[in-house]
């Protein structure tokens, strides 16, 4: 079993549509992405993909997984807001503090102690998808600032897991200042 983690910044992992696709800059990310996640997909013999993105968008990923043959399982593993509720971290993630000083143009966010429950979600969906379709070469996709912390709960776990930052390069959250 071998689990990847890619990290990827939120607002370049969905597929583009309509005037989106005219859009040079746009399409070079998409396309970095799509051409990264696929690497991965033949490379590393990938045969589930679990994703923390917005429901309400086609993911890239989740647009590769669908059209691979044979279709590759993708899954969810970001809680909706009624999870969210429900766990009582709605208001907190909500309201994450966020740096968006005047040199700090692309923003830094904030970790929150309410991370480490999403967290502990994510690798119970993770563990669920892996149970229901007995898949042995994982592809995580989510943001850069639980990559690492959803690799250490996957490790305390028993799992094998790489992390990589490729389209991530540069840290763009950091811990809460006291």
């Amino acid at each position: 079993m071998t689990i990847l983690i890619l990290s990827i910044c939120h607002d370049e992992q969905f597929a583009l549509v309509g005037s989106m696709k005219t859009a040079p800059k746009l399409v070079q990310k998409s396309e970095r992405v799509r051409n990264l996640v696929s690497k991965q997909i033949f490379s590393c013999q990938i045969d589930l993909i679990c994703e923390e993105s917005n429901p309400s968008y086609l993911s890239i990923a989740q647009l590769e997984a669908f059209n691979h043959q044979p279709r590759i399982p993708w899954r969810h593993i970001d809680m909706t807001p009624q999870e969210r509720l429900e766990a009582g971290i709605w208001e907190a993630v909500a309201e994450r503090p966020f740096d968006l000083g005047p040199h700090n143009p692309e923003g830094t966010a904030f970790r929150i102690p309410e991370d480490d429950i999403r967290e502990e979600f994510f690798k119970s969906k993770i563990l669920e998808a892996i149970s229901e379709t007995r898949a042995t070469n994982v592809l995580v996709i989510c943001g850069d600032g639980h990559a690492e912390f959803i690799k250490t709960k996957l490790e305390d776990a028993g799992f094998d897991v790489e992390t990589n930052r490729e389209l991530t390069p540069v840290k763009r959250w950091e811990y809460m200042r006291p």
